[in-house]
């Protein structure tokens, strides 16, 4: 394995200072496809079933764009990102991080300064204040490239991909939806916590 997907590799220097950490926020930290279906569901007045597992939400629950649409509205409305559940076990992990010294920096999509500001909020609500923020409108590798983390994580691989020539040691994809083929030099993980235990074991901590 190459310099660039081993963190083994040089891992004296790596061993002897405190490591930086990037994280996605939906579907890493936080559950933003049971919030996003609750309130989908409220607004329709039925159950919704996962139709396929994709990121589009109208091809996920089957639902039209005109639905869609109107359910965005209504998230923003009541100040849905605030209200996103979080992933106990990654948030736990990531106070983990915090509480051993590490740099924790959460890297996230969001549409406006009004959803920034809700993450921040919801970020501190559950023991994440002391961790960076870092909101983008599409693309990440310029937030990546400002960090420049030990390790990232990130369950869109299309994230994980962009960032490969950014020389992060280890990107960590978190399966959440789409079942996708993951190249070489990512390292597909079932969790935050999983993904964190083979980066420390790699690294020999």
């Amino acid at each position: 394995m190459n310099n660039r997907t081993d963190p083994s590799n040089g891992s004296k220097g790596i061993l002897s200072r405190p490591l930086r950490f990037v994280l996605d926020a939906d579907g890493v930290l936080f559950d933003f496809d049971r919030a996003w279906r609750g309130c989908a569901e409220r607004l329709l007045d039925r159950p919704l079933s996962v139709r396929a597992h994709v990121y589009d939400l109208a091809t996920r629950y089957d639902l039209t764009e005109a639905d869609v649409a109107k359910i965005w509205a209504t998230w923003e409305m009541t100040d849905g990102w605030r209200r996103i559940p979080p992933i106990e076990e990654s948030m736990e992990t990531a106070r983990m991080l915090l509480d051993l010294g590490h740099s924790v920096t959460v890297l996230t999509c969001l549409p406006d300064e009004v959803a920034g500001k809700q993450r921040r909020w919801s970020l501190d609500r559950w023991g994440l204040s002391r961790a960076g923020l870092i909101t983008v409108d599409g693309r990440k590798k310029d937030g990546l490239t400002q960090c420049r983390p030990h390790f990232f994580a990130d369950d869109r691989l299309y994230h994980c991909l962009e960032v490969r020539d950014v020389m992060v040691p280890y990107i960590a994809k978190i399966h959440a939806c789409e079942s996708e083929d993951v190249p070489d030099g990512i390292h597909e993980c079932q969790g935050l916590k999983d993904a964190v235990r083979d980066f420390f074991r790699q690294v020999g901590r």
